[in-house]
């Protein structure tokens, strides 16, 4: 998860990442398993951008909060044994 660009004409986030080809066991893989969840400051799940296998490069994916209040939000990303997690503002 490299980056999260917010577009000034609209309501909508880019998270941008590519993906290597070791899986962290030092077994190379073509593919990971990419968990993307949108949390509310709470805490609370409100959107899941992506659960599903990606191919090793780049990827993009946008989200756009549209009948969510404006505020703090946490994207989670986990894969495997890695996590991380950034809190764009909306």
């Amino acid at each position: 998860m490299n980056r999260e660009d917010t577009n000034r004409y609209g309501p909508e986030i880019e998270i941008s990442g590519s993906l290597g080809y070791s899986n962290g066991l030092g077994i190379n893989t073509s593919y990971k398993k990419i968990l993307l969840t949108v949390y509310n400051i709470l805490g609370e799940p409100v959107q899941t951008l992506a659960d599903r296998i990606f191919t090793v490069g780049s990827h993009r994916i946008i989200w756009r909060p549209e009948g969510l209040p404006a505020g703090i939000y946490l994207l989670r990303l986990k894969s495997g044994r890695f996590e991380a997690v950034k809190k764009p503002i909306y």
